[in-house]
């Protein structure tokens, strides 16, 4: 299978080509998909596993990622039989316009959203390990000038860096694992099922919302031909593969080195962890080696989610020139997060985030799927009544 493939499609971003004919690289797709798998063991999200107990946040995040992968293999199985990986113009073919339009204005909000949420906590870590003294509104206008700019890059130039900078970030978490590895304690898996079954396998469901950007993958806007959608869902089912294992790792590395119920009290575990690595005066702690990893990830994160929401906004308004509307969304986060970085207002939101985001992000791209899997097979047999009559 090529690395690259010539693509025919509505290009997504501000430059106000449609149809442009560009090479993109397939496995650039799968570094995308890794990202959006996995940013959120950087942030506060993973306090989530720990406050199952012990044991029962392995059990929990192995459970929710053998679930995630069957979701996506059921989706990219649909989108091979459907020839697209295009969630909105598939709607548009088997469901109409109007399903097109609401799904539209429903991923906007949703990326409006996730975009300031993102915005918010990678400025909170970027301040707690560099930038302590500094203004909120500082680092939040550094990640918001990231926003202005990568809406304006075209999606190609975007996914070109996801696949450079990908591999650092996975290598980087590689190594921060294996220097904090002689700090665990096996002990801290007992009791193995967590603090109760109803904890682990009920309540923890909701931590499922830790891989709910997958519909972002089906929100890129590219529209293949079947040679190449088949290359592209293979490229993202790998991505979700390892996605799912450094998530596994993570969530087994904190308990291993934090005990309960201390561990459920940390505000960001995984920076916890990383704070008490010694290795000798020549290499202390791995500070340094953390920020760079949260930076990148925040980087290619948010690139990835403005293009995606520049594109979609222009689809929807019908326009070409998409650049007032960079401006537009930049002020827009800019004081989305800066609301979110006060503490009442984020605490509520982060009440309710994960079960909207777990529907809009999960439940309802597999729903459409299926529903518009079947509506294709029927016209597809239609199609071949009407040549046998």
């Amino acid at each position: 299978m090529n690395d690259t493939s010539t693509i025919k499609s509505r290009e997504l971003s501000g430059n106000g080509e449609a149809n442009s004919e560009y090479k993109v690289d397939k496995t650039a797709f799968a570094y995308t998909g890794i990202i959006l798998f996995t940013y959120r063991i950087f942030t506060g999200f993973m306090q989530g596993f720990q406050q199952i107990g012990a044991g029962g946040a392995v059990i929990n995040i192995v459970i929710l990622s053998i679930i995630m992968l069957i979701a996506v293999k059921i989706t990219m199985s649909l989108c091979r039989f459907m020839g697209s990986i295009n969630l909105l113009e598939m709607c548009r073919e088997n469901l109409g316009g109007f399903s097109k339009t609401v799904l539209g204005i429903l991923a906007v909000i949703f990326i409006i959203i996730s975009l300031s949420n993102a915005v918010t906590e990678f400025s909170e870590l970027t301040k707690v390990i560099a930038f302590k003294t500094a203004p909120p509104f500082f680092l939040i206008l550094f990640f918001v000038l990231i926003v202005l700019f990568a809406a304006r890059s075209r999606l190609t130039a975007v996914l070109g860096v996801f696949s450079v900078l990908t591999p650092i970030i996975i290598i980087m978490l590689v190594l921060l694992f294996l220097t904090s590895i002689r700090y665990g304690d096996i002990k801290n898996l007992f009791p193995v099922f967590g603090n109760s079954f109803n904890d682990t396998f009920v309540k923890g469901i909701r931590n499922i919302s830790i891989y709910s950007d997958f519909i972002l993958l089906l929100l890129s806007g590219t529209v293949l031909d079947k040679s190449e959608v088949k290359g592209v869902t293979r490229s993202i089912e790998i991505s979700a593969l390892i996605g799912a294992a450094l998530n596994i790792v993570t969530v087994l590395m904190i308990t291993l080195c934090t005990a309960y119920p201390f561990s459920k009290d940390i505000s960001n575990p995984l920076y916890h962890i990383i704070e008490i690595v010694y290795y000798g005066r020549f290499f202390q702690r791995v500070d340094g080696f953390y920020m760079l990893t949260v930076v990148l990830t925040g980087l290619l994160y948010i690139s990835y989610l403005s293009n995606i929401l520049i594109g979609i906004s222009g689809d929807l308004l019908k326009i070409k020139n998409t650049k007032p509307l960079d401006f537009l969304y930049a002020l827009v986060i800019m004081l989305l997060s800066y609301a979110l970085s006060d503490r009442y207002i984020n605490d509520r939101l982060n009440s309710y985030m994960p079960v909207l985001s777990v529907v809009f992000g999960i439940i309802l791209p597999l729903a459409l799927m299926l529903i518009m899997g079947g509506v294709y097979k029927l016209k597809q047999n239609k199609a071949k009544q009407k040549k046998r009559d």
